[in-house]
C-alpha cells in the first residue's frame, strides 16, 4: 500500500469494518450495517443539537470484505455517500431507497438464480450451475448514484478492500538463494483496493483504484468495482467466475507483512515486529505484457476473513505496525461482522472408511478449504478478549427470551448457508436480527473507559453534565481482576436508535414455494447438464431421456428435501449470559 508520509487523523477514533464471508447470510451483514448507520446518524444529530451526550468523534476509514461480505462492502462504499431509508421492520413497503436491503433481501432469490437467461443460444458456454443475471443486475444498481450526502463520520478518502481468488495465479520465487533450486509457486490469494473520493478531495493512495463520487460515468473504475463485487462472491461452480484485466504493475512492489516474534506481553500475547517486505513476482524472460487477464472466483476460498486488510490500513502510520490494544490508549479498531463464526467441533466418531468414499469427499473438501481460509487463531482470540480494544466482532445471537438461545441463530444458515436464497422471509428476518444484534453490541460491548484520551476530549467539562452523561450512557463492566468500572460506548445510542429494536420472529414462506423451486431446479438441470456433457463429448441424449423419465421422482425428492431442511426447528439452549465480544 503506497501512500503519503501520513494520512491519519489521530483526533478521531478510527474504524475499519471487516465483513467476513456469508453466502446467503449477507442479509444479516446488511442488517448490521443498516443499524450502524442509523446509530451514527442519530448520535451526530444529537451532538449537533448540543444534547448531553458523549461528544468525541469517530471516522470510518476502511471497509474490507470477502465473498458475500465483499459484496456488502462494495454496496456500502456507495451507500455511505448517499441518503437511504433505514429498514426498521420486517416486510416493509415495496419501494425503499436502501441498496443493501434491496440487493440482499428483495432481489437475490433462488427463483431468479434458477432462470435460464444466461444460456441464450446453444453455442453459449455454461459458466455456472445457477443463472447469475440477477447478480449482475444488483451490482449495476448498486453503483447508480442516489441523493448524495456528506457524512462527517465517513472518510472523504474511504478505502475499500475486496479479496479475490485468482485462478491463474501469480508466480513467486520461494528461495532467492543462488545456491538453491529455483523453486517457484503460484499465489492465488488476490485483492483489489479502491478509494472512494468525495467533496473534491484528492486521491491519496497510488495502490488504489480511484472512485470519484458521484460517478461521472458508469464505465472505467466503477465497472471494475462491479466486476470485483461479483467476483468476490462467485462461489465456484455454483456462480459464474469473472474476468478482470490487471496491470502487471499491481503486483510489483507489493509489500507482504512479515511477522517476527520478539517476546510476550504481560497477558501472554506474542509481541511481534511487523516488517513490510517487498516481494516481486517472477515472470518468464520472454513475457513483456503490461496487463494480465485473470479469471477470479470467490475471495473466501483463499481469504474468507480479510481482517488484516483493514487492520494494516488503520495502522499505516503507527511506528510498530500495531493499533494500541490498551483500552485507555486505543485510538482505532477493526469491527468484524461474522455471520458464521467458526463453531466446528472435533468429531471423535469420525469414520474414515465411510468418509473416504468418492461421494463423501466433495462436501468435506469444500468445508476444509473454507475453514482453513478463515482460520486466524490469534485474531479470533484477541477479538474475544474484552481487554483488547483494537478489534471487535459482531456475530449472530438469537435470543427470543433472556438467556434462551436458538441455534443456529440464522435462518439463512440452512443448506450449507445457501438457505437464505430459498425465501425472502428468511432474509428479511435475518436482516432484522442483524439490526438487533448491532444495537446490543453497540450498547454493551463497543466500549472504552472515560479515561481514554479520545473519549475524555468529548466529555463535558462541567461536573454536573459529566455525571449526567456518565449516568445516561455508562455501562458497568468487570475486568479480569473482578473490579467493576463504568465505561462509555464508542458509538452512543441516541434518539430513535436508543429505542429497543424488537426481536424478529422466525418466518416461513408459503408451503407452495417448495414445489415451485423444485420445478425450477429440475428445469435448470435439464437445460445445463446436456450442454456440459456436450462439451465433454459424452452422450447427452441418454441423459436427456434419463432426466425425462426421472423428472417427477426427482422433483418430489427435491421438494421434500427443501421442505424438511427449511422447517427443521432450531435447537433451544438455556445458559447464563456472559460478557463477550459477540452481540447479544
Amino acid at each position: 500500500m503506497s501512500n503519503p508520509a501520513t494520512t491519519t487523523d489521530f483526533s478521531k477514533f478510527r474504524i475499519g469494518i471487516n465483513m467476513a464471508g456469508a453466502v446467503s447470510a449477507g442479509a444479516y451483514t446488511a442488517g448490521v450495517l443498516d443499524f450502524l448507520v442509523q446509530a451514527l446518524e442519530c448520535w451526530y444529530a444529537a451532538k449537533a443539537n448540543h444534547e448531553a451526550v458523549p461528544a468525541h468523534d469517530v471516522l470510518i476509514e476502511a471497509l474490507s470484505g470477502a465473498s458475500a461480505g465483499g459484496m456488502c462492502a462494495a454496496i456500502s462504499a456507495t451507500q455511505l455517500q448517499e441518503t437511504f431509508t433505514t429498514i426498521t421492520k420486517q416486510s416493509p413497503p415495496p419501494q425503499v431507497g436502501n441498496k443493501l436491503y434491496n440487493g440482499w433481501v428483495r432481489q437475490i432469490d433462488i427463483r431468479e438464480l434458477l432462470q435460464q437467461n444466461d444460456l441464450g443460444d446453444e453455442d453459449v458456454q455454461v459458466e455456472s450451475f445457477l443463472d447469475c443475471t440477477v447478480i449482475k443486475d444488483i451490482a449495476s444498481k448498486a453503483t447508480v448514484p442516489g441523493t448524495g450526502v456528506s457524512r462527517e463520520w465517513v472518510s472523504k478518502n474511504l478505502s475499500l478492500f475486496l479479496t479475490l481468488t485468482n485462478l491463474r495465479g501469480v508466480s513467486y520465487r520461494v528461495d532467492e538463494n543462488a545456491n538453491s533450486t529455483d523453486e517457484q509457486m503460484l499465489y492465488h490469494a488476490d485483492q483489489m483496493q479502491f478509494e472512494v473520493v468525495r467533496d473534491n478531495a484528492q486521491p491519496l493512495y497510488s495502490s488504489a483504484l480511484t472512485l470519484q463520487y458521484p460517478p461521472q460515468s458508469q464505465d472505467g473504475p466503477w465497472e471494475v468495482l462491479r466486476t470485483c463485487a461479483m467476483a468476490t462472491g462467485a462461489f465456484p461452480v455454483m456462480l459464474a467466475p469473472r474476468v478482470l484485466t490487471r496491470n502487471v504493475s499491481d503486483y510489483m512492489g507489493k509489500a507482504f507483512a512479515v511477522r517476527t516474534p520478539v517476546g510476550k506481553d504481560a497477558e501472554g500475547y506474542d509481541i511481534e515486529r511487523v516488517t513490510n517486505t517487498v516481494i516481486n513476482p517472477v515472470f518468464p524472460p520472454d513475457f513483456h505484457d503490461t496487463t494480465l487477464e485473470n479469471v477470479y472466483v470467490d475471495g473466501g476460498m483463499t481469504n474468507n476473513n480479510p481482517f488484516e486488510c483493514a487492520r494494516r490500513f488503520l495502522a499505516r502510520d503507527v511506528p510498530d505496525g500495531h493499533n494500541p490494544r490498551d483500552p485507555e490508549k486505543a485510538d482505532a479498531a477493526v469491527l468484524t461482522i461474522a455471520p458464521f463464526p467458526a463453531h466446528d467441533i472435533f468429531n471423535p466418531n469420525y469414520q474414515p472408511a465411510v468418509m473416504s468414499a468418492l461421494t463423501n469427499l466433495i462436501g468435506p473438501l469444500i468445508s476444509a478449504l473454507v475453514s482453513q481460509s478463515r482460520f486466524q487463531g490469534e485474531d479470533l482470540k484477541l477479538a474475544a478478549d474484552p481487554d483488547v480494544a483494537s478489534r471487535f466482532m459482531i456475530a449472530p445471537v438469537d435470543e427470543p427470551e433472556t438467556n434462551t438461545y436458538l441455534d443456529p441463530p440464522l435462518q439463512c444458515g440452512s443448506f450449507g448457508a445457501f438457505g437464505g436464497f430459498l425465501a425472502q422471509e428468511f432474509r428479511d428476518r435475518d436482516y432484522q436480527l442483524g439490526r438487533r444484534n448491532c444495537q446490543q453490541f453497540l450498547r454493551k460491548h463497543f466500549l472504552l473507559p472515560p479515561e481514554n484520551e479520545l473519549i475524555a476530549k468529548g466529555m463535558p467539562q462541567d461536573k454536573f453534565q459529566y455525571a449526567l452523561v456518565l449516568k445516561n450512557f455508562g455501562v458497568e463492566r468487570r475486568d479480569k481482576e473482578g473490579h467493576i468500572a463504568t465505561w462509555l460506548p464508542i458509538i452512543p445510542l441516541c434518539g430513535e436508535a436508543a429505542a429497543e429494536v424488537p426481536y424478529p420472529a422466525r418466518a416461513m414462506p408459503p408451503d407452495t414455494v417448495w414445489s415451485e423451486i423444485a420445478g425450477l431446479a429440475l428445469e435448470r438441470v435439464r437445460a445445463v447438464l446436456p450442454r456440459l456433457l456436450d462439451r465433454l463429448e459424452l452422450i447427452p441424449t441418454a441423459v436427456k431421456v434419463g432426466l425425462a423419465l426421472l423428472g417427477w421422482k426427482l422433483r418430489g425428492e427435491i421438494e421434500d428435501a427443501l421442505r424438511e431442511g427449511a422447517m427443521k426447528p432450531p435447537k433451544v439452549t438455556r445458559r447464563v449470559a456472559v460478557a463477550s465480544a459477540r452481540a447479544k
